[in-house]
């Protein structure tokens, strides 16, 4: 990722900037019953593992503690880029959260307006800002793929073989690794939690809450299948 935001000390004080609760209240519409603020990265079912280290994205932060955050971080007032999907129903609200409390942390936010598709292509970029570069952009993951440590290509810090933003931490590779080579459960959930507080140590992206999207059929359509994406198969017409 373009600099700043390569800086562990910016991304943490973007954090503290962060409230959870109104990035989910802006996409659900308040909707209690179908959001979730002060997670995480992992969603393992462990208490030890899913809520280890949470005080930065739990705490509320004040302004003067996020603006000493911001102070300290070594961010010196340059523009931050944020890729806007305005065409999307949820990356839309959590953009524009971001950008305003971004904002009112005291960076400088370029909030660029785009389509989703646009978005997706812009972000393959590894130029400067000044070239088409980005500093941040809103994005979803089911959580079925963070139950372990497999699927969480989000987090990973394999470098320029990664994720958009290409983090390279060396640390989270050793976990990741050691998982894997371990068939026992208490090994595994040590890894978990040392995973996790990695996570939240160096905030290879920052978590802005969980969302459950509604859906609704006809009383003529059966055997609608439960999950983080739709399918079709199992269903039928009666």
């Amino acid at each position: 990722m373009a600099g700043p935001t390569n800086l562990v000390a910016v991304r943490q004080a973007m954090a503290a900037a962060m409230s959870q609760k109104e990035v989910v209240d802006a996409v659900m519409g308040g909707d209690p019953a179908n959001g979730e603020a002060g997670v995480g990265f992992l969603a393992t079912g462990k208490k030890d593992v899913d809520e280890a280290g949470l005080d930065i994205l739990r705490k509320q932060h004040t302004r003067a503690e996020v603006k000493a955050l911001v102070e300290k971080s070594g961010y010196a007032g340059e523009k931050l880029v944020l890729l806007h999907a305005t065409d999307h129903n949820f990356f839309n609200p959590m953009a524009s959260v971001t950008a305003r409390l971004l904002t009112d942390a005291g960076f400088a936010i370029d909030d660029q307006a785009m389509d989703w598709g646009t978005v997706q292509t812009r972000r393959t970029s590894r130029e400067p800002l000044g070239k088409g570069g980005w500093s941040m952009f809103p994005s979803v993951v089911a959580v079925a793929e963070y139950r372990d440590l497999i699927g969480t290509s989000f987090m990973r810090g394999n470098g320029k073989e990664g994720w958009f933003g290409w983090p390279n931490n060396p640390r989270i590779e050793e976990i990741y690794d050691a998982w894997l080579e371990t068939s026992d459960p208490a090994e595994q959930t040590r890894l978990e939690r040392d995973y996790e507080l990695q996570g939240i140590a160096t905030l290879p992206f920052i978590p802005l809450g969980r969302y459950r999207q509604t859906s609704a059929w006809r009383d003529n359509v059966t055997g609608i299948l439960e999950g983080p994406s739709v399918v079709f198969w199992n269903v039928t017409k009666v």
